[in-house]
């Protein structure tokens, strides 16, 4: 019997951008903080239910609910959690999965020093190559309105950030 290798990555992430949300700051200025701590602030994780917070979560949904249907799979996502970070200069957050969770995503209100996506799951000092380059993971530095979103066991960490930071995260599940 003879085990064959299927090249089935790289890994695929979606990015849109959506515009700047005009009355951002006022909304999170007026969003209940929930934690503190070393690796920055959060807001409660239910913001999609709060109506303040609904019509850029109707947003982010669809921007979720076409990568979906773009990456092959079949049915309506809803949207089962989505929260504020704050993070000051030097915080970030070490790498992570979402679980629980099968689509997770994040909005930048600002220019954001980056995300970075591990390729393996596993173990993230493994090397793989690019032309030219071996790397075990991909940085995105997003724009003000960008959108990401992706499968919420890609393992990811927030890097750390020169500036203060606000950005709005969620996840995703298949009704």
């Amino acid at each position: 019997m003879t085990v064959e290798t299927l090249n089935i990555l790289p890994i695929h992430i979606g990015k849109d951008n959506i515009g700047v949300l005009k009355d951002w700051k006022s909304k999170v200025k007026d969003t209940e903080i929930y934690s503190f701590d070393e690796l920055g602030t959060y807001s409660k994780n239910n913001l999609h239910e709060h109506p303040d917070w609904q019509p850029l979560c109707e947003n982010l949904l669809k921007v979720a609910q076409d990568w979906f249907i773009s990456q092959g799979y079949h049915g309506e996502l809803f949207m089962t959690s989505a929260w504020l970070n704050f993070f000051k200069p030097t915080q970030g957050i070490n790498n992570h999965i979402h679980p629980n969770s099968f689509i997770s995503g994040c909005y930048y209100f600002e220019d954001s020093s980056g995300i970075k996506f591990f390729r393996d799951q596993t173990a993230i000092d493994t090397v793989f190559e690019i032309p030219g380059k071996k790397v075990n993971f991909h940085v995105f530095n997003p724009s003000a309105g960008d959108v990401l979103v992706f499968k919420s066991d890609l393992k990811h960490e927030v890097i750390p950030t020169l500036n203060t930071r606000c950005s709005f995260a969620f996840n995703c599940f298949p009704k």
